[in-house]
């Protein structure tokens, strides 16, 4: 999970906007409006008691960043997150355990994800496109999603979700 603030806040701060008196009274209509944000370690949202459709049902919400899949799983075993997305290996080999089953639900969908073979173009033996497409067309796809993803991927042509817009 990356740094979730807006583009215009400076690292550290809450944007501007925040803190005027517009932006507080907007603030109100919204369920659960930010109370505090660490950069890169959480963001807090209370529940607003203003809201125009009533109070929510969940009081607060708090979103950690934690950048380790590893970390995250192993706070998700004991309680420290509630909910999270799962590696394939997490899913397909770490999850199947009578304990883990009975905690928590699985649910798959489409991720927006993606995985990448890159080269790093400062190093002289890849700086000839000739090595790199070489590298691209001996690649074996399927068995880099079989073995990577465990098969829960679809080898893409170019970084881009299936069936947006019109």
């Amino acid at each position: 999970m990356g740094d979730a603030r807006p583009a215009e806040a400076p690292a550290g701060e809450l944007p501007r906007h925040f803190e005027e008196p517009a932006e507080q009274e907007a603030d109100r209509h919204r369920p659960v409006p930010v109370r505090e944000w660490k950069t890169g370690e959480k963001v807090v949202f209370d529940a607003s008691p203003d809201y125009f459709e009533g109070k929510p049902y969940i009081a607060r919400v708090i979103t950690r960043v934690i950048p380790d899949q590893a970390t995250m799983f192993l706070e998700l075993k004991s309680g420290g997150v509630d909910i999270m997305t799962l590696t394939p290996p997490q899913y397909v080999r770490q999850t199947e355990t009578a304990e883990f089953k009975k905690s928590f639900n699985r649910y798959k969908y489409t991720a927006s994800g993606y995985t990448y073979l890159g080269f790093r173009l400062s190093h002289p033996f890849f700086r000839d496109k000739r090595v790199r497409q070489a590298i691209a067309h001996a690649a074996d796809k399927k068995a880099l999603v079989d073995g990577v993803l465990l098969g829960w991927g679809r080898r893409r042509r170019a970084v881009q979700a299936r069936n947006l817009g019109a």
